[in-house]
């Protein structure tokens, strides 16, 4: 084991003793297919009961865009699904019965990330001063009033999100391949670029697509590296959340998840320049909140 990754250690032990490659590749399989299917399931329910009572007119359709309150926390609340489907995988092939040994020491992944969110929230609070491009002005999108009345569930709902794909990414997926023996530069980049191919979007993001997954699968690198240094998911849930609060329930692209937002921007993510100007700026962020996690760490 790597020394600055000595404290994941005891996040792998429970993973090296359920099972081997065979268990585990059958089971990311199982877990792919059954994850789908709950997910869907889930979305198509939902969809189906707001659509009886009158309130989702284009079914699922509306739904999967998250262009309102009620469509963008409910589309969060769909990722139970993936949960759902990792507890069962766990069970049926690992003989595990909780998901608390993905998550590592209770107290110690709470402990860890809440300093994490803490750092973070200064760092996006200190990335809100920075102006915004005048071709592309903040536009109000929700009275604050609402918007404060909406925060619970969202939260909620992103924490949902964030921890299904946390869990999924870095606690299963990446903790089986390390307990298999596999190198670190495998189970630190292999699931990082699954993790990037997971918002590959090119109907929607058009000549960025590639652009924006390859920043995806940094931002999973920096989660897998907070998650082996920390020995716990604690400081990857609490990052991703943030970001995602601020993505999604603060300052968000017109069109596109936007239902909960405070503000948005009214660009779109096909937009040619933004290879040059939006996402990198993207990734410096991610490189920052990536620091200030590991300051947050040492304290």
């Amino acid at each position: 084991m790597v020394m600055k990754y000595v404290a994941y250690d005891r996040l792998l032990h429970p993973a090296r003793a359920s099972g081997g490659w065979a268990r585990f590749c059958i089971g990311l399989l199982v877990f792919v297919v059954l994850g789908l299917v709950l997910n869907t399931s889930l979305a198509v329910g939902m969809a189906d009961g707001l659509s009886r009572l009158g309130l989702l007119p284009r079914g699922v359709n509306e739904l999967a865009e998250g262009r309102s309150p009620l469509t963008l926390i409910l589309l969060l609340f769909t990722f139970l699904g993936y949960i759902f489907a990792l507890m069962a995988v766990l069970w049926l092939f690992h003989r595990r019965s909780s998901l608390l040994g993905l998550i590592g020491s209770l107290p110690v992944a709470l402990r860890q990330g809440g300093r994490v969110f803490f750092y973070s929230a200064l760092l996006f609070a200190l990335v809100s001063l920075v102006p915004s491009d005048p071709d592309y002005p903040l536009q109000p999108n929700i009275p604050l009033g609402s918007w404060l009345v909406l925060l619970t569930p969202l939260l909620i709902g992103l924490f949902v999100q964030v921890s299904a794909e946390e869990l999924v990414f870095r606690g299963y997926f990446q903790s089986q391949l390390a307990a298999r023996g596999a190198p670190a530069v495998v189970w630190l980049i292999l699931p990082s670029i699954c993790f990037g191919f997971l918002h590959h979007q090119p109907d929607l993001m058009g000549p960025n697509a590639w652009l924006i997954t390859a920043w995806s699968a940094l931002f999973g690198l920096a989660a897998a590296d907070l998650t082996a240094r920390a020995g716990t998911l604690g400081p990857a849930i609490a990052m991703h959340l943030i970001n995602n609060l601020y993505a999604i329930g603060i300052v968000s692209q017109a069109d596109y998840l936007d239902g909960a937002a405070l503000f948005v921007v009214a660009r779109p993510l096909d937009d040619p320049t933004l290879i040059w100007d939006w996402v990198p700026q993207e990734i410096l962020i991610t490189f920052c909140l990536w620091l200030v996690a590991r300051l947050a760490l040492r304290r």
